[in-house]
């Protein structure tokens, strides 16, 4: 088993808050818990994660998305148990922290994946090579249909505006863990 690596070399430490309940009083919203709620069902869904064993917050756009980073235990006992998940009203995603140090490169590598399904669905490509679709909560696989399509262009719309608007001094290649 190769040793775990120090998160904190990958993920840069000030654009995350550890997940507590203060947290959770700070934001004074109830959709922070439910979206994590989501998020915490949605990875242990993943037949590779066991449990979440440390959470943190990266970004929280009220009523629409919320990026969180989490430790979780892995079945099996991979060396990088890390990732960050991206949940709200948008089809949740995980996306590895591989090249994601901060939750704005998680946002936008979660917007490239819904670009690629896109592209795939209209270029008439298989969806095989493309990340699934959830719906918003997690449990149901969506339809490959124009309908979904849809969805996924307006949602990445407006989360790639929010991004541009906020967050893309953190998109950097200066930003590293």
């Amino acid at each position: 088993m190769s040793p775990k690596p120090d998160l904190w070399q990958v993920v840069d430490r000030a654009t995350v808050q550890p997940l507590t309940l203060s947290v959770f009083r700070e934001h004074s919203d109830h959709l922070l818990i439910d979206y994590y709620k989501v998020a915490r069902r949605f990875l242990v869904r993943m037949n590779w994660c066991v449990k979440i064993t440390h959470a943190y917050l990266g970004l929280f756009f009220p009523s629409y998305v919320a990026v969180f980073l989490v430790e979780y235990e892995d079945r099996d006992d991979q060396p990088d148990p890390f990732t960050w998940i991206i949940v709200g009203e948008v089809p949740p995603l995980y996306v590895t922290v591989d090249e994601s140090p901060n939750p704005a490169c998680a946002l936008d590598s979660y917007l490239g994946a819904l670009s690629a399904w896109s592209d795939a669905f209209t270029a008439g490509e298989p969806m095989s090579d493309v990340c699934p679709i959830y719906a918003s909560h997690g449990e149901t696989l969506l339809e490959v249909n124009q309908s979904t399509a849809d969805m996924v262009g307006r949602r990445y719309r407006l989360l790639d505006k929010y991004l541009s608007e906020n967050w893309s001094h953190l998109l950097s290649d200066e930003t590293s863990g």
